[in-house]
């Protein structure tokens, strides 16, 4: 006699349950492609997110039916308990506090080396009611030095499949390429080294006398990184060299920053090993980008010092650009294709030395968590001045920078 359904195993229960989902969802609109994976269910539960499995196929969420006797069980138990900080409804309390962190940093593109050169201070604003006897400080390029926790947790490649030439390059090429950033200076403001220690993408700083509540401190760091390229490994922050030679850089999570201090959590100082984001403290930010005479760059905030890296002409069309009713060139195609010619000629590509001066783009972007920035010889740009709603009229300009390689989809 078949057995019914309460006798057969829990395994055996869960493949069924697996299956009539997967029929239901299949019949509905957009569910298709989902219905038809193969699927590898991770737990639901956070008490086993330690043992989760990652998986390239996409997965449904199906409950561990051995562990949890309930699966309709409440998450209260599972969230913090409100306080007048964090209120029950989701809100900040009265005694919401949040730290502060404004960096001013001054860096250098080497697009020969493809590495950055970096140098920054950091004005930390203690605004919690705590002692702070440490800083944790996030070094994010560490996540691709070639013995990080985020590399050397790598599952190994499927050489089992079918895989093209360019795979395999892109493998060879992880073997050889080692990241990271080197952190070459940390000091206070008066110039005396802080004592400090390195784990991983995280750095601590032992303060010389404890951080009281209200207290401010400043320090400064120097550092440099190599620039992770396109064709070795996905990463926010990279360089790739078009068909015609001319550079790209695209730079994010590129700066050793705060790592952030919370009511909840207290320092949030994981370890970073690509796969996920994290939070960051607000504040504001000046950059002072230096690259190649012939390069234009794009950023985070306000450019300050356009009479210095652009021509009147461009300064114009920014200008008559914000109030514009469609997008604008600030750059023009035909212009960007002639900087590139001469970006050719002065950098001794064909040969020769490298004759190009370097200048300095100058951002600003106050009550801000974080910027990036890019910068290429190639690019073409365009503006428009867009009314931000619920504002008093104020104007945000939409920008956009691309290679002649994007034109017309772009």
């Amino acid at each position: 006699m078949m057995n019914s359904t309460r006798d057969q195993p829990a395994d055996a229960r869960l493949r069924g349950l697996e299956i009539v989902l997967f029929l239901l969802l299949g019949a509905l609109p957009g569910f298709a492609t989902i219905a038809s994976a193969v699927v590898h269910p991770p737990d639901l539960y956070p008490s086993h997110y330690e043992d989760r499995e990652l998986h390239e196929d996409m997965w449904l969420d199906v409950p561990d039916w051995d562990q949890e006797a309930d699966p309709f069980k409440q998450i209260d138990d599972l969230l913090p308990t409100p306080n007048e900080v964090r209120l029950a409804s989701g809100a900040p309390g009265p005694d919401y506090w949040q730290q502060r962190a404004d960096h001013d940093i001054r860096v250098r593109l080497d697009p020969i080396a493809h590495r950055l050169e970096g140098s920054e201070t950091i004005t930390y604003h203690n605004q919690s009611p705590h002692r702070l006897d440490y800083l944790w400080v996030q070094i994010d390029q560490n996540r691709f030095k070639r013995d990080s926790l985020g590399r050397r947790s790598t599952t190994a490649p499927n050489l089992r499949r079918d895989q093209s030439t360019r795979w395999m390059r892109q493998q060879l090429e992880q073997l050889d390429f080692d990241g990271g950033a080197e952190i070459t200076r940390v000091e206070d403001a008066d110039g005396v080294a802080l004592p400090h220690v390195i784990n991983g993408t995280m750095m601590r700083i032992d303060l010389p006398e404890p951080m009281a509540s209200g207290d401010t401190i400043v320090f400064d760091i120097d550092w440099n990184a190599a620039i992770v390229p396109s064709t070795t490994m996905r990463a926010r922050s990279g360089y790739e060299i078009l068909d015609d030679g001319m550079p790209i850089y695209e730079i994010a999570q590129w700066f050793p920053r705060m790592a952030p201090y919370t009511d909840n959590d207290g320092w949030q100082n994981k370890q970073f090993q690509g796969e996920s984001e994290f939070a960051l403290e607000f504040g504001d930010y000046d950059l002072a980008i230096t690259v190649p005479e012939t390069y234009v760059v794009s950023a985070s905030g306000d450019l300050v010092n356009q009479e210095e890296v652009m021509t009147g002409t461009q300064r114009e069309r920014y200008a008559a650009a914000r109030t514009a009713d469609r997008p604008t060139f600030v750059i023009t195609p035909e212009e960007a294709l002639a900087n590139e010619l001469r970006d050719q000629e002065l950098s001794g590509v064909s040969g020769g030395e490298d004759r190009r001066t370097e200048r300095t783009w100058r951002f600003r972007a106050e009550n801000v968590r974080d910027v990036a920035w890019a910068a290429s010889p190639t690019f073409i740009w365009d503006a428009w001045g867009v009314e931000i709603p619920r504002t008093d009229g104020d104007v945000s300009m939409a920008m956009s920078f691309w290679p002649n390689e994007g034109e017309p989809l772009w």
